[in-house]
């Protein structure tokens, strides 16, 4: 199962759309694939599912050039974001509130974007000496990452509860 949910981690990651952005003349990246991370630690549990996350995201950084040198950052950030989502679910055999199955995708998301926002803030005030405000100013940029996946936890309570029977 967890070289399945890797693939449709991977695969989803090109499933996305640019949004053009005010401050600095940038761009940021709305994708379906961490909808897909928390689905893997909803389904398949924390460590398999954080595995199954971190993999397929680590194996889409390495087809493009640019995020090579970030993919173990990119291992271990959805790893850790499918572990908290699975962790939270937990592993009841009785049904689960679907309130819960949100809840854990938020808290996985919330992870998440306090380890891709605070590696960033590190990158470019620390290493790259920019000053504190611009390096704020960059980060609004990253809110984007929360819509997507928070807003699929929703219908993911249903194919959850599918792989659920599929898996036992």
């Amino acid at each position: 199962f967890i070289g399945m949910m890797s693939a449709i981690v991977f695969v989803s990651n090109y499933i996305s759309f640019t949004i053009p952005l005010a401050i600095g003349g940038d761009i940021t990246r709305v994708h379906v694939a961490n909808a897909f991370c928390l689905l893997a630690g909803l389904s398949l549990g924390p460590v398999a599912g954080g595995l199954s996350a971190g993999i397929g995201s680590m194996m889409y950084d390495f087809t493009i050039p640019q995020f090579i040198a970030g993919s173990p950052f990119t291992f271990a950030f959805k790893f850790l974001m499918a572990y908290t989502a699975g962790c939270v679910v937990g592993k009841s055999k009785d049904k689960i509130a679907p309130a819960r199955i949100i809840t854990a995708g938020v808290l996985g998301q919330l992870c998440y974007i306090v380890l891709y926002i605070g590696k960033k803030f590190i990158t470019y005030h620390f290493l790259h000496g920019e000053p504190l405000n611009v390096t704020l100013a960059g980060q609004c940029r990253h809110r984007s990452h929360c819509c997507l996946p928070v807003g699929a936890c929703i219908p993911q309570g249903s194919i959850y509860k599918k792989i659920n029977l599929a898996i036992q």
